[in-house]
Formats: structure tokens, C-alpha cells, sequence
């Protein structure tokens, strides 16, 4: 008399698995898991940082721009707005950090260039200074008020000194004021102008001359 064994159940297709003996068929991996040999008794999990579109492929890394955060999933999720991931195999995306933008989500942060800024996490673009205001640094957090006895004609640029003859008592400016008739200043980068002296003229706001012994006012 013969006697019959338990015939061992051996899947012959990838993406099946059969964990039990004398079954006739074998079981198809759940979507998000996968089997790559023949005979698998067993399905694995799709590891977080990929994708498994197919039960009998390996896992597809998650290409730069995208993530996964989840195991046994089969797709990627793109980052949003204003954050990026530069690799593969990801399992979370980054924040835009202030000073940078982040205009495409498959790379790395792009400084803030001279004469623009950004204060915000998670930006796709750095804002200009406005009038009066100056960065002259790459990935500036915020822009620098023109300072007293400086025109700032240039976002990118330091402050330029005001001229002599010129002054300026505002911040926040582009340019420098002339002095008024009758003021001077003899050096640049001054906040103010010197009225004329008693017993001088000043013809020009850039020096002043001593009057002469016959010399009135009425001669000036």
C-alpha cells in the first residue's frame, strides 16, 4: 500500500508566496509588499523611502523631489511647496530654510542673491530689498537700513559715504541731500551741514572763505 505525503506547496511565479503546505495554489503578495524568488513562503514588506508598483520587483527608491514616510505603500508622494528633497531614497522631505528658495523640489536650496532676502521657511523666492535698504550678502535673512550720512543708490551694495558737501540725517535713503546756501562740509560722510562762520562766505557748499578786512556783507 502506498502511502501519500503532504506535498510541498512551491510557488513557481515571483509576486505569490505560500506559507502552508498541500495547499494546490499559492497567494498573491498584498499590493505594497513583494516576492522575488520562486517558492517564497512569504511576502516582504516595501520599506519606507520607496515605492513597489509591482509584487515581483524589487522596491523602486523614491526619486529626488519625492518621499515616503510609510512601509508597504506603492507609490511616492511628491514634496510641497517650498520643500525639497535632493536624494533618493527618502523618508521625509526638508524645510526651506530662511535666507534660501526653494523653487524646484528636486534640489538643494538656493542662496538668496545679493540685494534680495528671505525671512520665511518653506519660500520658492527671495524678495528684493526695497528703496533705502541693502544686502550685500548671499542668503540674507533680512535687508540693512541705509544708515545716517549714507546713500544706499544700490540694493547689493554697501552704503556709499555721503560727498562732501552733501549730507544725509534720514536713514533708509538712496541718496544724500546737498547742503543748503549759507552750510558747508569740508569731509564726506557727515549727517549734517555747518552754517557759514561769522565774518566767512560760503560761495560753494564745499569750503568757505574768510571775509577780508574791507569786505561787507553787501560785497558778497
Amino acid at each position: 500500500m502506498r502511502v501519500c505525503g503532504i506535498c510541498p506547496s512551491i510557488c513557481r511565479r515571483r509576486g505569490t508566496f505560500q506559507a502552508l503546505d498541500g495547499q494546490t495554489t499559492c497567494d498573491i503578495c498584498t499590493r505594497g509588499s513583494f516576492a522575488l524568488s520562486n517558492g517564497s513562503t512569504v511576502c516582504v514588506q516595501c520599506p519606507k523611502g520607496h515605492a513597489c508598483p509591482r509584487r515581483d520587483s524589487v522596491p523602486v527608491p523614491c526619486a529626488a523631489g519625492t518621499f515616503q514616510d510609510i512601509p508597504a505603500t506603492t507609490a511616492c508622494t511628491a514634496c510641497a511647496v517650498g520643500l525639497f528633497a535632493n536624494t533618493t531614497a527618502n523618508t521625509n522631505c526638508s524645510g526651506c530654510p530662511p535666507g534660501f528658495a526653494c523653487a524646484k523640489c528636486d534640489e538643494a536650496p538656493r542662496p538668496c542673491t545679493l540685494g534680495t532676502f528671505q525671512a520665511d521657511w518653506n519660500t520658492t523666492s527671495c524678495a528684493a530689498c526695497s528703496a533705502g535698504r541693502f544686502a550685500n550678502a548671499t542668503h540674507a535673512t533680512a535687508c540693512v537700513l541705509c544708515p545716517k550720512a549714507h546713500g544706499c543708490p544700490v540694493r547689493s551694495a554697501e552704503p556709499v559715504p555721503c560727498d562732501v558737501g552733501t549730507y544725509q540725517d534720514d536713514e533708509e535713503t538712496t541718496a544724500c541731500k546737498d547742503c543748503a546756501a549759507g552750510s558747508f562740509t569740508l569731509q564726506g560722510g557727515l549727517s549734517s551741514c555747518e552754517a557759514c562762520p561769522i565774518g566767512s562766505r560760503c560761495p560753494e557748499p564745499v569750503s568757505y572763505t574768510h571775509l577780508r578786512a574791507h569786505e561787507t556783507e553787501a560785497d558778497l
